[in-house]
């Protein structure tokens, strides 16, 4: 089986059109290439964004967290002073105060010889008593 001349200038003639629409393929498939590349490397810049935010807020929410924590054992601790001093005002110097104003005697020879100083003394007992809460 011979090839005429004809038949192989229209054989070389499809072949032309058939490289050319080749050639056409790779080039677009080459530039959607590069776009692809840009595209994988905006969104590996878009993970690591995301993946540094989520790692912050994760290390934000521990640091609150521990603020909390130790918020809530400084209240507790806070609590466990405030009740104790309440014992010791109660439970000490309120008696003492009572005891110190029930001994207030004008006519003492402390009171007689420098009045002044003896009223300036008990005055500062009451307002001590008072400032304590202690019971008149």
């Amino acid at each position: 089986m011979l090839v005429t001349d004809q038949e192989m200038a229209r054989n070389l003639g499809l072949l032309i059109t058939e490289t050319r629409a080749l050639r056409r393929s790779v080039e677009e498939l080459a530039a959607r290439t590069v776009q692809s590349e840009a595209s994988i490397r905006r969104s590996r810049w878009q993970i690591r964004v995301i993946t540094g935010v989520t790692g912050l807020g994760l290390v934000l929410t521990l640091v609150v967290a521990v603020l909390v924590l130790t918020q809530v054992d400084t209240s507790r601790r806070l609590k466990t002073a405030i009740a104790a001093q309440e014992t010791t005002r109660t439970g000490a110097l309120c008696p003492l105060y009572a005891l110190f104003l029930r001994s207030y005697d004008p006519k003492s020879p402390a009171a007689r010889q420098n009045p002044t100083k003896y009223e300036a003394a008990f005055r500062g007992l009451r307002e001590q008593s008072g400032a304590l809460g202690c019971p008149k």
